[in-house]
């Protein structure tokens, strides 16, 4: 069966990822991922912070 790929056609440009990063995660006790270090590491507390204020 092959597999799926996301084209530029089949989907909106809005809801297309900005990036894709393979990496290890952190994760707490409970084996959820450790969403705020993920931030921290790679940028997003910024946005994070925007949203927050509205």
């Amino acid at each position: 069966m092959p597999r799926k790929t996301i084209s530029t056609s089949s989907v909106a440009h809005y809801r297309q990822p900005r990036r894709i990063i393979f990496a290890d995660v952190s994760r707490n006790a409970t084996s959820k991922i450790e969403k705020s270090l993920l931030r921290h590491r790679y940028g997003a507390q910024g946005l994070v912070d925007y949203e927050n204020q509205s």
